[in-house]
């Protein structure tokens, strides 16, 4: 092999995988950054929060419209983006499966004493609201697209196909990148606020029920909606941290019970173990939809209709 073929693959005609993922990676992380700086001379939290969420979706759109046009060679029918009748209907089912398993977890640690309500309609009354409550919705929407397009859309993909080989079939390559895509998804959470090991592991386990709701459906329009409902849930609603950050607007405003390792405490649910029971009915909820709504799905368990197989979904 010549020193470029370690960059290049003279028949796909693109870089190789590992140098794809690296290049995206850093470009991703890189919007990140630039986002947050754009925003930081911004003084109001709501305003700044919402601000650095709508660049970062931005952002994120234009980078892998290039990445998967240019970079991957490929479009993003491939992964699961055709954005039809049945893709919204698929963003409504994933929406109501991330209200309900937050609210059991909500009445779980309601019932147990874990946490108790104070009073309604909590803000910090910058603006209206209602103007605030649907903007969170917003923010809380672009911050699932981008997440789901990088984490499941991309790096699950890229991987899974970087890993299939004679001696790896492509279900077990499947396999093996929902894990690691998983465990990518929780080691970034570490870095949040008032991150615990806890909150990372669960976090893994988290990222599993999300890529499963991909693997499952070949879409990423159910990943997106439970992503969206799961975190808009906890915040906006309960008024539950979410990811070691404090909601600025909230139906309901709690007290949290100083047990962190049930509760997460400071962090939010998500550091708790009591999370496990939402993450285990969130994986019996997708299998029932995708049965009962007779999902156009892949015949095999993990058999994902994507690029990886010549055979998009058209969910």
């Amino acid at each position: 092999m010549s020193f470029l073929g370690i960059f290049w693959n003279n028949q796909e005609i693109r870089m190789r995988g590992l140098i794809r993922l690296i290049l995206v990676s850093a470009l991703v992380f890189c919007s990140y950054w630039l986002a947050s700086e754009i925003c930081l001379s911004i003084p109001n939290d709501y305003v700044y929060y919402l601000s650095e969420e709508l660049i970062t979706f931005v952002l994120t759109i234009i980078l892998f419209v290039f990445a998967f046009k240019f970079v991957d060679k490929r479009n993003l029918y491939n992964i699961g983006l055709l954005l039809n009748k049945q893709w919204f209907i698929s963003f409504i089912h994933g929406s109501i499966i991330g209200f309900v398993v937050i609210a059991a977890n909500f009445i779980i640690l309601l019932g147990s004493g874990l946490i108790r309500l104070e009073y309604a309609f909590a803000s910090d009354n910058s603006y209206n609201f209602l103007l605030e409550f649907f903007g969170r919705g917003i923010g809380f929407f672009a911050v699932a697209v981008s997440e789901e397009l990088f984490v499941r859309g991309y790096l699950l993909i890229n991987i899974a196909e970087g890993l299939t080989s004679k001696m790896f079939s492509q279900k077990n390559s499947i396999i093996a990148a929902l894990f690691i895509t998983s465990i990518i998804f929780g080691i970034l959470h570490y870095f949040n606020l008032n991150a615990t090991v806890v909150s990372s592991v669960n976090l893994i386990f988290i990222g599993l029920f999300f890529g499963y709701a991909y693997v499952k459906t070949g879409s990423l329009a159910l990943p997106v909606g439970i992503h969206f409902a799961w975190n808009f849930t906890q915040a906006q609603i309960f008024g539950l941290n979410v990811s070691g950050f404090t909601p600025l607007v909230s139906i309901m405003k709690v007290k949290v019970n100083d047990n962190s390792l049930l509760t997460g405490g400071s962090f939010g649910p998500e550091g708790g173990l009591f999370i496990l029971v939402s993450v285990v009915l969130g994986l019996f909820l997708v299998n029932l939809i995708t049965k009962e709504k007779n999902v156009k799905q892949p015949k095999s368990y993990f058999n994902i209709k994507t690029s990886i197989t010549k055979y998009p979904q058209t969910i």
